[in-house]
Order: structure tokens, then sequence, then C-alpha cells
């Protein structure tokens, strides 16, 4: 969605920038000596790629800080999961322990690490992106950690 916007404004302000720097070094190859026309299209160059790139920045900021947030939101999900409470006891920790993509797939997958009173357990968290919000879903709680898992299956069901 994010790019969508990002490519929607960025495109027509790169051609729009492009056509006027052209039309604007025409419009001065008639007023202004050589030497100059060659320098303001220099200048109108560097300003096209210096917009590019900080909206580029932007956009890379801007993923890597809902990323952040998405992980912040799976984390207090599994704290208020009921079923992971029931099987691990009260949580003293959570945290994440790997992050994947199903390949082909929009869905992202969490392997979370969660210690409890009782025992430590290991949740599977797939955060679907097929509607217009993301949805968190826990897949499973597996008992086995990931590096003990043969990563040739399905993790839930191991």
């Amino acid at each position: 969605m994010l790019l969508a916007v990002f490519l929607m404004v960025l495109i027509p302000c790169a051609a729009i920038s492009f056509v006027g720097a052209n039309i604007g070094l025409s419009l001065r190859k008639t007023l202004l000596p050589e030497h100059h026309v060659n320098r303001i299209w220099n200048q109108s160059a560097i300003a096209l790629v210096t917009a590019v790139f900080i909206a580029n920045l932007a956009f890379q900021i801007s993923v890597k800080r809902d990323a952040k947030s998405e992980e912040v939101s799976v984390v207090e999900f599994v704290k208020m999961s009921k079923e992971v409470q029931s099987i691990a006891g009260v949580i003293k920790t959570v945290s994440i322990h790997g992050i994947g993509t199903k390949k082909g797939s929009t869905t992202k997958v969490y392997d979370l690490y969660v210690v409890g009173d009782d025992t430590t357990v290991y949740p599977i968290v797939r955060v679907l992106r097929d509607s217009s919000s993301p949805q968190i879903v826990l897949a499973c709680v597996s008992e086995v950690p990931s590096g003990h898992r043969d990563p040739y299956k399905d993790p839930c069901e191991q």
C-alpha cells in the first residue's frame, strides 16, 4: 500500500521535474550562452537525483518503522494469548527468535521464545496480509525449539 502511494507520487513528480527541466533548457538555449545552458541542465539533474534519493530514504525508514511496530504487536499478542498462558503458565519473557516469509506469499511467520513459570514454549505466529489490515494469528504453540525442528516440515506438525 505504502509502495503504491510512494510510486504514485514519485513517478509523476519525477516526470514533471524532467519535463520542466527540458522545457526550461529549451527556453534557456535561446536566452543564455552555451556554457550556462549545460550548467543549468546539470543542476536540474542533480536536483532530480537528490529528490529521488530523499524519497527512497524516507520510504526505507517508514518500512523499518512499520516492521518494528509489527514486531511489538506480535509480542503483545503472544503475551495476551490464553493458549500460550495455559501451557507456559505466568509469562516472564517473550522474545522473537526468528522471522520468515512463506515463499510466494504475503504471510510473515514469527518464531517466538516464551519463558513461563511452568515451562518454555515456542509459539509460531503468522501475520496475514491478505486484507487491508494485517491479521495476527497464533498458528501453534510448540515445545520443540526452532533449532531442533526439521526445516522441511511445517513447524506446527512437529
